[in-house]
């Protein structure tokens, strides 16, 4: 899902930010997410009768829901700083947007063949399964 948003910068970069994305999982792993805990607090409870049925949901839940939140923590952003200078960030790198010579969309379908053969070995690589398209800078 791509967010485009216009809102006034609130790090570093005191400028406006051009676009920002958040690579977050599909909603429909929170409720398989949720039904591990179910079974793992099951077979806790079949193995174990004396411990409270409630306690390893309330220890799983949390754990599950941050585990999840962590996997669609990176951020894509185009932001404009003091100067008038675009930088793009993804995750924890940066890159001046004057840096970039081409960004080109690939299909899902052609994904596979760009992450495989095609890779430079010394490419920085940001790479979510559950984000179909991906974008290839050079």
């Amino acid at each position: 899902m791509v967010k485009l948003q216009r809102r006034p910068g609130g790090s570093a970069l005191s400028g406006a930010t051009v676009f920002d994305e958040r690579l977050s999982v599909p909603w429909w792993w929170w409720p398989p997410a949720l039904g591990v805990v179910l079974l793992v607090a099951f077979e806790v409870n079949l193995g174990h009768p004396g411990v409270p049925g409630w306690l390893p949901v309330a220890l799983l839940t949390p754990l599950v829901a941050w585990w999840l939140l962590r996997l669609g923590a990176v951020r894509v952003t185009v932001a404009e700083s003091d100067t008038g200078a675009r930088l793009l960030r993804v995750g924890s790198a940066r890159l001046p947007v004057d840096l970039i010579g081409t960004a080109e969309a690939v299909a899902p379908a052609a994904k596979r063949e760009i992450l495989g053969p095609q890779l430079d070995p010394a490419a920085y690589l940001i790479h979510r399964p559950w984000v179909g398209p991906m974008v290839r800078i050079s």
